[in-house]
C-alpha cells in the first residue's frame, strides 16, 4: 500500500474497511457456472447437435424439433424444479459471437444432467468419436455437482475433475479449429475462474454450497415471506419489525429448550 501511495495510485477504500481482507473475496458458483462456464458448454453442445451427424432430422430446424423433444421426455421423467419453457436456435447460437445457453442458473443447472445422457446417445451414431469426447467432458462437469451434493465433500477429487474437464474442453476448442469451426468450444475467462473456485476456494473454504449467493438469495425469499403485510402499517419500521416478531416466535423459549 505505501508503494502504492508513493506512485500516486490510492489504493480502494475498501481494502481500509477495519476486518476486510481479501480472503473474505471468494467466487460464487451461480455466477462462474450456472450462468457462465455451464451455459458456455450446453450452447456449445445444442449447437453441435443441429451442425454435427448423429441427431435425426434433414436441417437444423428438424434437428432442433428433435433436441427440444428430447429435453421435454427428460423434464417429464425426472421432473426438476426449474425447467425451459422453449427452446429456440437463438438462445445458444447468434451471429459472430461465441456458443452459449441463455438461461436461468437453475434452468442451466437442472440442464447438466440431461446433457451427459445426449452425448452418451449419440455417441452410438455417426461421428461418435466427437460425442463420446463430449460426453466424457460433461461427465466431468456431472461428477462435479455430484460431488457438491455430498455430506463429506472431496476437494482434491474435485480438483482432479475440474483438471480432466479442462484438459478435455482444450481438446475440444483443438478440434473444432482444425476444422474450421468458428466459435465452437472456444474457452472463456470464466474457465480460469472456474478452476480457481474448485480448486483453490473450495479447497480452503470447502464445499461451495457453503457459500454460494443462492443460500443468500434463499433467505431474501424467506424474509420476503415472513415479512409479508396483512394490513397495517406498510413502513421500513413496521417490515422489518414484523419479520422480527415472526422470526422470535419460531425460536423455542430457553426455559422450554432446557
Amino acid at each position: 500500500m505505501t508503494t502504492l501511495r508513493s506512485q500516486g495510485v490510492m489504493p480502494s477504500p475498501l481494502l481500509q474497511c477495519p476486518g476486510f481482507s481479501l480472503d473474505l473475496v471468494v467466487l460464487d458458483w451461480l455466477h462462474v457456472m450456472d450462468l457462465g462456464v455451464s451455459q458456455d458448454c450446453l450452447g456449445n453442445l445444442f449447437n453441435d447437435v443441429l451442425s454435427l451427424a448423429g441427431a435425426p432430422g434433414a436441417s437444423r430446424k428438424h434437428k432442433l424439433d428433435w433436441l427440444w423433444n428430447e429435453i421435454q421426455q427428460y423434464y417429464s421423467m425426472v421432473k426438476p424444479p426449474s425447467v425451459l419453457d422453449h427452446l429456440t436456435e437463438e438462445m445458444f447460437k447468434q451471429p459472430s459471437k461465441k456458443n452459449k445457453l441463455k438461461a436461468k442458473g437453475g434452468e442451466t443447472r437442472y440442464l447438466v444432467p440431461f446433457a451427459v445422457c445426449l452425448a452418451q446417445q449419440l455417441a452410438r451414431e455417426p461421428g461418435g468419436r466427437h460425442w463420446e469426447a463430449c460426453s466424457a467432458f460433461f461427465q466431468r462437469l456431472h461428477g462435479i455437482m455430484l460431488a457438491m451434493a455430498q455430506d463429506e465433500y472431496d476437494a482434491v477429487g474435485v480438483g482432479v475433475l475440474s483438471r480432466e474437464f479442462c484438459i478435455l474442453y482444450a481438446g475440444l476448442e483443438k478440434s473444432c479449429a482444425e476444422q474450421g469451426r468458428t466459435h465452437c468450444w472456444s474457452a472463456k475467462p470464466k474457465l480460469l475462474m472456474m478452476q480457481e473456485l474448485l480448486e483453490y476456494d473450495a479447497a480452503r473454504l470447502g464445499n461451495p454450497r457453503l457459500f454460494w449467493c443462492y443460500k443468500d438469495e434463499s433467505f431474501c425469499g424467506y424474509w420476503a415471506k415472513a415479512s409479508k403485510r396483512r394490513g397495517g402499517a406498510h413502513t421500513a419500521t413496521a417490515t422489518a419489525e414484523r419479520f422480527l416478531t415472526r422470526y422470535r416466535a419460531l425460536s423455542k423459549p430457553i426455559e422450554a429448550a432446557a
